[in-house]
């Protein structure tokens, strides 16, 4: 695994798809927050967590799907990242 970038704040994203019977990607609207819009389930890592475990965590928390996971690999990008219900 190649580490991920350095900075003040990591944050992580699922792009989660449903392979069959045909593809689809997971998004959902916070009941509580529609000003947030149509996201994909995303959010910080806790300090010494595995970035990886982070996104399956955070798909957790906010659809309730658990279970395996089989992923396509990790890739890092770096530079700002918007805030829990912030647009971009």
């Amino acid at each position: 695994m190649t580490s991920p970038p350095t900075g003040p704040r990591l944050r992580v994203a699922a792009q989660v798809i449903r392979r069959h019977p045909s593809p689809a990607l997971l998004v959902f609207d916070h009941a509580g927050l529609p000003e947030a819009g149509t996201q994909v389930p995303a959010g910080g890592v806790a300090p010494g967590e595995d970035p990886e475990r982070a996104v399956l965590r955070e798909v957790a928390e906010e659809t309730g799907l658990t279970g395996p996971a089989s992923s396509g690999g990790s890739r890092w990008t770096s530079g700002p990242t918007p805030g829990p219900g912030s647009p971009g």
